[in-house]
């Protein structure tokens, strides 16, 4: 039929529980937990395709973590596709990696770590993505002009080590801290079976330093701590008959 402006609206809700087998090792962490999560998305696309508004925002209420009961936009973002070029503005979601666990070289958006333990949940990230898609690959630049803190289960929630973390008063290695404007490149081709991506990353790393202090009651807790550092990352994927042989390195 005829191409048309269009709307979509999709979305999930997920009520989860969690039984915990072992005892807890404070008092106040109980056994059992309940929680629930709502994450709509509406997506418009443009008659001719080429124009897309997406957003996705999400809600999880936490039974016993007030720190796990947050809010989140995942994706707001403006969509263009060009003649062999696109251009991704706002918050948005990037993945990078081959590895079926731990993706070394996923640096863009930062871990959502009280939604579980795996790593593989993100936060947002505001951004400015280009891309160019060209018969030697595909190269993308990012603009990182806003970073996004790790988030840590709290004082009640369990899945968490045996010190809290203070996420109130993180720590920065530049003067800017959050506002800290962070670049990165990458680029990815395929060689019939063998397909390989170079990134790189200058900025705020992601993964937070933790370390120790006292808090006003002088007991013991974790402040995290987030350096400057430059990244170089390799992803490679081979296929060979019925093996899939893949690697991601970092420096």
């Amino acid at each position: 039929g005829a191409a048309q402006a269009e709307l979509e609206f999709s979305g999930k809700i997920d009520l989860e529980a969690r039984v915990f087998t072992e005892d807890a090792s404070r008092n106040n962490q109980e056994d059992t937990n309940a929680s629930l999560l709502i994450e709509p998305q509406w997506v418009w696309f443009s008659e001719d395709q080429q124009h897309l508004l997406q957003f996705k925002p999400m809600l999880r209420i936490d039974q016993n973590d007030d720190e796990r009961t947050h809010g989140d936009i995942r994706e707001l973002k403006y969509f263009h596709v060009g003649d062999g070029w696109e251009i991704h503005i706002g918050i948005d979601q990037v993945f990078w990696g081959v590895a079926e666990t731990v993706h070394l070289v996923d640096i863009v958006n930062q871990t959502d770590a009280v939604e579980a333990p795996d790593g593989e949940d993100k936060l947002g990230q505001p951004m400015v993505h280009a891309s160019w898609v060209k018969d030697w690959g595909t190269l993308d630049f990012f603009v990182l002009p806003y970073f996004r803190e790790r988030t840590f289960s709290g004082w009640d929630g369990r899945l968490r080590g045996p010190l809290p973390v203070n996420t109130d008063m993180p720590l920065y290695e530049s003067s800017y801290e959050e506002k800290h404007v962070d670049f990165a490149m990458r680029w990815n081709h395929s060689f019939g079976d063998w397909e390989m991506a170079i990134s790189g990353f200058t900025g705020t790393s992601r993964e937070p330093l933790l370390v120790m202090q006292n808090d006003q009651n002088n007991a013991p807790q974790l402040v995290p701590f987030y350096p400057q550092i430059n990244q170089l990352g390799l992803e490679s994927i081979y296929l060979s008959g019925d093996w899939i042989w893949k690697i991601e390195a970092i420096h």
